[in-house]
């Protein structure tokens, strides 16, 4: 319960952290993808399905969006897994990442196992919601909120690295 988690000088990178903590945004995505390269893992919404249209044929079966959600969040594991087995990585609510915002698209050129800044005002968010168009419920969509308020539309997922 004494061990805070956040990026620090107690700890050189959030991989070293030893207890629960927050998913970086790339352990985030990694898990969200599940081994898969289109927009969600049950493939890419085309441009007609990019809003709250009925019926959607990608995000249907895996994702409450504003679509199909009527207007509430809904108990976990009421859509398909993803091809590990976790439920809801799409869609229903947004997740808390460890990554604070820094206001800037991904830096160019590749990186491996990144994380974001030490400090910040906003966390960063991924995956959509219940209440938000189709185009945010994909494994790429990220978005941003200050930690503090209370919405209805984020909750979270505790990772722990391996020791």
């Amino acid at each position: 319960a004494d061990i805070t988690c956040d990026n620090s000088a107690s700890y050189p990178n959030p991989y070293a952290c030893p207890g629960y903590r927050l998913p970086t945004e790339a352990e985030w995505e990694f898990v969200a993808r599940a081994g898969t390269t289109g927009g969600t893992y049950n493939g890419t919404c085309d441009d007609a399905h990019l809003a709250c249209e009925q019926p959607n044929p990608v995000l249907d079966s895996i994702a409450w969006f504003c679509g199909n959600s009527g207007d509430t969040t809904h108990a976990v594991a009421t859509r398909d897994p993803n091809p590990w087995g976790l439920y809801d990585m799409l869609g229903n609510v947004w997740e808390w990442c460890g990554d604070w915002w820094d206001g800037a698209d991904y830096p160019a050129g590749s990186a491996t196992d990144p994380w974001g800044l030490a400090a910040g005002s906003s966390r960063v968010i991924r995956g959509g919601s219940w209440d938000i168009y189709a185009w945010c419920a994909r494994a790429a969509a990220r978005g941003n909120v200050a930690p503090g308020g209370r919405r209805g539309n984020v909750g979270f997922r505790p990772s722990r690295s391996l020791p």
